[in-house]
């Protein structure tokens, strides 16, 4: 039996809803989800696992009429879906009096429990929230593989979402006593997995926040007699890449520009950028941060840069003054970390109010 995972889906969700590109973000959640669709065509799989949160908040009645369309579309896919804690069943959720497509069964209890596919001779054990937060290991109530209303050797699939102290805390170790061949699960952003474990996070399918590093897809697997076999497949538009960029005495706007455009060019311009600026920079050649931002598509810019100061030109200049006597006193100091910044620190700041 073959199947596709996925979770945190969060359709609706405007990413960098500040930036230039938010509004192709929010459409290309959308269309690598029409992707997964098509997979599971191409793959024959036999499941469509949705570990909550298929989108970001309370879903609109014309989103899941978009979303049903492409549920109908697959040709043997059984699309089996849970809500998370972002798109919880409030007493006016519009899943609640939506039809859906045949081919998609929804949990909707608010304790787990199950589904039998004859055809498939697999048991699915799920729920969904019906509140934001959930304290209580309701997963814990699940109990071991009955004997009696299906056979012995079904297979057996958990869909879960949370694993946090207010999100269906669980441990890991008590679900995998409960006989299941495959547990999805949802809620965190980057996938998790280990083949030996029969368990996964398949992360989100799209980025959709600079936290969120690293490749995202999602998980294809297979049980048979012999066991359980799974893998990530990548297939995010873009991801979001975190770069250092060194500053020197000699760098100037225009040569870390040059430096940001070689990284943006070997790494990917579809990506998203947080730019780490870290270095010694001269206060005659100041960089200009909005001219960096240009460069690409720039999330975020952390300069953690210091200024590069001459101290025995500068002690020589203000012998006598405010600014030598600051010099003097920390001169004094053991040297240390902290010493450091409060020299680099405070000469910015006494030099600048000389200016």
């Amino acid at each position: 039996m073959r199947f596709v995972h996925i979770a945190d889906v969060h359709l609706g969700a405007i990413p960098d809803g500040n930036k230039p590109w938010a509004t192709e973000r929010a459409r290309e959640l959308w269309d690598t989800f029409s992707e997964v669709i098509d997979v599971c065509n191409e793959k024959k799989a036999d499941l469509l696992l949705i570990a909550g949160n298929l989108f970001h908040r309370q879903p609109l009645k014309r989103e899941l009429k978009e979303v049903n369309a492409l549920f109908e579309k697959l040709e043997r896919t059984r699309v089996v879906l849970m809500a998370g804690d972002r798109d919880y069943l409030k007493e006016t959720s519009a899943y609640l009096d939506f039809t859906w497509d045949e081919s998609v069964h929804f949990f909707t209890s608010a304790t787990p429990e199950k589904m039998y596919f004859e055809d498939l001779d697999c048991e699915i054990w799920g729920m969904s929230y019906h509140t934001p937060t959930i304290t209580e290991p309701l997963y814990d109530s699940i109990p071991q593989k009955s004997r009696k209303e299906v056979p012995s050797d079904s297979y057996r699939i958990l869909l879960a979402h949370g694993g946090e102290d207010d999100h269906i805390p669980f441990r890991k170790d008590r679900l995998m006593e409960k006989d299941f061949d495959y547990i999805a699960l949802g809620h965190e952003p980057i996938a998790q997995m280990r083949d030996r474990d029969r368990m996964a996070y398949a992360g989100s399918l799209e980025p959709i926040s600079e936290n969120e590093p690293g490749e995202h897809g999602y998980i294809i697997g297979e049980i048979t007699e012999e066991g359980t076999s799974f893998e990530l497949i990548p297939i995010s538009q873009r991801q979001y890449i975190t770069v250092q960029v060194p500053v020197v005495r000699e760098s100037t706007t225009q040569t870390l520009v040059d430096a940001v455009k070689k990284i943006i060019y070997e790494q990917g311009d579809q990506n998203l950028y947080t730019l780490n600026l870290v270095g010694r920079f001269n206060p005659q050649k100041p960089i200009d941060l909005d001219e960096l931002e240009k460069t690409g598509n720039i999330v975020r810019i952390n300069d953690k840069t210091q200024a590069y100061y001459d101290i025995l030109k500068i002690a020589h200049e203000h012998d006598g003054d405010l600014v030598g006597e600051y010099l003097e006193a920390l001169h004094k100091l053991p040297p240390s970390p902290l010493t450091n910044k409060a020299l680099y620190y405070g000469l910015s700041a006494l030099l600048a109010d000389q200016e």
